[in-house]
């Protein structure tokens, strides 16, 4: 999917190792090289007790259980969420990645990516 330029009030997605939180940009600053983004509410409504034909499902295995299916969330602003900044970063082959701020480069987590919200729980981690 392509990421695109961060606008203020598109969905974004931050993700960190293998979990990812749906924001939404609500500032963009220093010329379009770094966003502020605040954490959305995320409702999944396919969870393991939730009656859905979809529900996810645990087996047990891994640390405690293995967790299989495709999560559904439900989005909306969050006027508390918690609050992100990225910055626009060049790797050396040329491809753009947004980094939180503060964070190495090459750190692995900590990115943010402007094709859509997206929410994630890894259970099995």
């Amino acid at each position: 999917m392509e990421n695109h330029e961060p606008r203020v009030g598109d969905g974004a997605t931050y993700t960190v190792w293998s979990d990812s939180f749906a924001c939404t940009v609500i500032e963009v600053r220093r010329n379009g090289r770094e966003a502020v983004l605040q954490r959305d509410k995320a409702v999944l409504l396919n969870g393991m007790n939730s009656g859905e034909p979809d529900a996810l499902v645990a087996h047990p295995g891994g640390f405690c259980a293995h967790v299989t299916g495709t999560q559904r969330y439900k989005y909306e602003k969050d006027p508390e969420g918690e609050i992100f900044r990225v910055s626009k970063r060049t790797l050396k082959s040329g491809r753009i990645v947004w980094k939180l701020v503060g964070k190495p480069t090459k750190s692995p987590g900590g990115f943010a990516t402007f094709s859509g919200r997206s929410a994630h729980h890894d259970y099995n981690f």
